[in-house]
């Protein structure tokens, strides 16, 4: 018969590998003597020694047959199964409401730009994708199926084998009924881009190359995640450019540079944001010219021999910004990366500090301040400077968080795990990373997990 030892490890096991909150979210749920049991192994987790913790608040508690303990440990698979995939489901449908909110708003702008040209058709195409867009019945289900994977109670209520089996069945069937409801609010979904291709085709046909581009990066946002995807955004890059519309085509370059990035390459980057750059420099678009000067300026220095053309770019950058505190603080951002990268690191320190002290009188500087606390947080925690780096990389995160910047909070969530203590401190670090894309959150989970580990079994 396993020993108090064993047995505690096993549970501390499957406890760990629930996702963060899961517990204590069971803990609240549970009934009086469960409750306190559960409560029990929660506070476990933070003994010097949880093995022994678990073996005490567990001791008494007896399964009578081979046949229940088997069905404990299953149910505790089960639970953690089902709570991760509740997870995943609740932060796909959290994406797909903000990027459906945010094409509606796309879709909307185009909308009353056609309908102010008297194009009967057009419209017509647009009304049918605003109406899925609008549509919450296909939410609605979505939001039904997430609740019959997270309905975890029904399966820990009892341990009989029985019950076991009675709740399973009760589950399965819930889940088949909400298949058909999920299939539906897809191919509710797969309509919008073809209305939109389609509304493309259109407004090229008729020599309308403003609505062209802005159909053409409306389509290459619904289909990011689809085969082509580069393709799609290079082609609506062209039409903006061809269009002369440099913020539909930055938006586009920016698509094209974060792939490009994240597959190591900086042709792309080189060869398109100097195109951005020329165009909004035309068009007398300083932000714009701005920002694709500097992703060119920080491409360049990856490559042999390219700090003389990064220097020219920056001075380019401090030249258009003039006296304008926000572009100011903006390039002088730029700056700072320039020299650190270059080695300056003392530099750096020093022009972020001053973007984090000066930037608070200005106007729209949250950005630059909390990415200048990003790496002021980093460059001081490489110099031991523990305190100091947790403050910098904690406001970088809650700037992060306010602004819905996702990838300021990734970062400054990954930079703050370093700092963290113990495995309560960076469970709160990663429930707070909420607005952090679902690949970066499971990463740092697994960060975690990789750190602390589960208890060998």
């Amino acid at each position: 018969m396993a020993s108090d030892r064993e047995r505690a490890r096993s549970i501390l096991n499957a406890v760990r590998a629930l996702p963060a909150g899961a517990l204590d979210a069971a803990v609240a749920a549970a009934p009086g003597e469960e409750r306190a049991r559960l409560a029990g192994v929660r506070a476990a987790l933070d003994a010097p020694d949880p093995e022994a913790a678990i073996a005490e608040a567990m001791r008494g508690v007896t399964a009578t047959s081979a046949d229940q303990r088997a069905h404990v440990n299953e149910l505790l698979r089960a639970s953690t199964r089902i709570a991760e995939s509740a997870g995943r489901a609740g932060t796909a449908l959290a994406s797909v409401r903000e990027g459906r909110d945010q094409l509606a708003a796309i879709g909307m702008r185009t909308r009353a730009a056609a309908a102010a040209d008297a194009d009967p058709a057009l419209v017509k195409l647009l009304d049918d994708a605003l109406a899925l867009l609008g549509n919450d019945a296909p939410f609605a289900a979505l939001e039904n199926a997430i609740a019959a994977i997270g309905d975890a109670d029904g399966m820990l209520d009892r341990v009989g084998p029985e019950i076991d089996r009675a709740v399973a069945t009760r589950n399965a069937a819930a889940l088949q009924g909400h298949r058909a409801a999920l299939a539906e609010a897809q191919r509710a979904f797969a309509r919008v881009p073809a209305l939109v291709a389609e509304a493309r085709d259109q407004a090229v046909s008729r020599g309308d190359a403003m609505r062209a581009a802005q159909l053409a990066v409306t389509e290459a946002a619904l289909r990011d995640h689809e085969r082509g995807a580069v393709e799609r955004w290079q082609a609506a890059l062209e039409a903006a450019l061809a269009a002369e519309q440099v913020r539909l085509a930055a938006a586009a370059a920016s698509r094209i540079e974060l792939a490009a990035a994240a597959d190591g390459a900086l042709a792309p980057i080189i060869e398109t944001a100097p195109r951005i750059a020329e165009l909004a420099a035309r068009l007398g678009d300083v932000d714009t010219e701005i920002g694709a000067l500097g992703d060119e300026a920080l491409a360049r220095l990856q490559v042999p021999g390219g700090e003389e053309r990064a220097a020219e770019l920056l001075d380019r950058a401090h030249l258009v910004a003039g006296d304008d505190a926000l572009r100011v603080i903006r390039v002088n951002l730029l700056d700072a990366q320039i020299q650190e990268r270059l080695g300056d690191k003392a530099r750096a320190r020093k022009l972020y500090r001053e973007i984090m002290q000066y930037g608070r009188d200005v106007d729209g500087a949250g950005y630059a301040i909390g990415w200048a606390a990003l790496h002021l947080g980093r460059l001081e925690l490489e110099m031991g400077h523990a305190v100091r780096a947790g403050q910098d990389l904690e406001l970088a995160h809650q700037i992060g968080d306010a602004a819905g910047d996702p990838a300021l909070v990734a970062l400054a969530a990954g930079a703050r795990l370093d700092l963290a203590s113990n495995r309560a401190a960076a469970d709160q670090i990663v429930a707070a990373a909420t607005k952090a894309s679902p690949a970066a959150r499971e990463e740092l989970a697994r960060r975690v997990i990789a750190r602390w580990g589960r208890v060998p079994s």
